[in-house]
């Protein structure tokens, strides 16, 4: 890392801090601190925060060998208060935020830190998971692979964040306010909402990436992408009145979530006019070709039966879009839009809350 130029800026080499929110889940978070410690990068900051968990997560840190720092929320309040607190206590310029179920590669780092030495680079950078996630089963080789794909083929310049592996200058993060405590489960994708509305750039770098070590079920993941994913993320959208052509919401994913759904009016048509039914098969046909690179990846990964078995679950997924796009907008027309906190009453309050756990 250069030390001849002055930290604190974009282009600006700087010391990085590692911050982990963790409740519970000492398995996953000694894989996840065992595989830094095998990099255990120059210079580092590493700091584990507790949310409350019902477990002593210290002997965690000690078996993995990494010179962590642990910190205890005084009450569980959820990942984006554990991140806020951490990045309070953070001492480095910029900020790595890396979920406790995943594993770093030897470079993630290393790559990280060379994103922001780039000459007019980026005010944050998000990754990717790798195509090698470590639970055995259907769904959670599905779920994650998907998710590869998606970072993987999708446009460089993005403007959502992403806490599983997402770094960000620490100076732009508390001007933004840190996370939305408020917005369960899209805490990382509303921050990087505010910090393309102002302009902040943001890169997706493929090539950046980590293992996932989460065990994922159909209900497990099709829940999430319903309740903790789907409907918070329209109801966001609604608020922001923006959807950017990104990310699973780029048009291939929107036509995908349309073609499934009138398949799936076509056939309940059928009941009525039975003929009607039969217009299902070209509109699944179409989503199959409009799909046909995901699924050729697919079976590149993991062969012709596990893509094959993608193509059912994938058209699970579009459902579960479309049914979350309808939620989610029912749920904002009848709701009351929450007062937010100014940037400056949120770091003030974080600083307040971090004071009293150093004294």
């Amino acid at each position: 890392m250069q030390v001849d130029q002055d930290p604190g800026g974009p282009g600006k080499p700087v010391k990085i801090s590692v911050v982990i929110p963790c409740h519970n889940s000492p398995i996953e978070l000694g894989e996840c601190l065992s595989a830094l410690a095998r990099v255990n990068w120059r210079g580092t900051e590493y700091i584990v925060v507790d949310d409350g968990s019902d477990q002593d997560l210290a002997p965690v840190i000690s078996r993995s060998g990494l010179p962590a720092r642990l910190m205890r929320a005084p009450v569980r309040s959820g990942s984006a208060a554990a991140r806020n607190l951490g990045a309070g206590c953070a001492t480095g310029e910029l900020l790595v935020f890396l979920d406790a179920d995943v594993r770093v590669h030897p470079n993630t780092l290393a790559l990280i830190e060379e994103s922001f030495e780039e000459p007019n680079g980026p005010d944050a950078v998000i990754g990717s998971y790798d195509d090698n996630p470590s639970a055995p089963g259907f769904h959670s080789q599905f779920r994650n692979l998907l998710h590869h794909y998606v970072h993987q083929t999708s446009q460089r310049q993005a403007c959502t964040f992403w806490t599983g592996c997402g770094a960000v200058y620490r100076s732009v993060f508390e001007s933004h306010g840190g996370f939305d405590e408020t917005t369960s489960g899209m805490d990382d994708i509303e921050l990087g909402g505010r910090l393309a509305l102002t302009g902040a750039r943001i890169d997706l770098r493929p090539d950046i990436q980590v293992q996932h070590l989460k065990r994922w079920t159909f209900l497990l993941w099709t829940s999430t992408d319903l309740r903790l994913r789907g409907i918070p993320w329209t109801m966001l959208l609604l608020r922001n009145g923006s959807w950017p052509n990104v990310l699973n919401l780029d048009y291939r994913s929107r036509a995908s979530v349309a073609l499934i759904w009138a398949a799936l009016a076509t056939v309940a048509a059928g009941i009525f006019v039975p003929r009607a039914g039969w217009l299902a098969l070209p509109l699944l046909a179409a989503a199959l070709w409009l799909n046909r690179r995901l699924y050729w990846f697919f079976r590149q990964r993991r062969g012709s039966a596990f893509a094959v078995g993608s193509v059912a679950a994938h058209s699970v997924h579009s459902f579960i879009c479309g049914l979350s796009f309808l939620c989610g907008a029912v749920g904002f027309a009848f709701s009351r839009p929450a007062p937010r906190l100014s940037s400056d009453d949120v770091v003030l309050g974080r600083a307040a809350v971090v004071k009293d756990l150093k004294d």
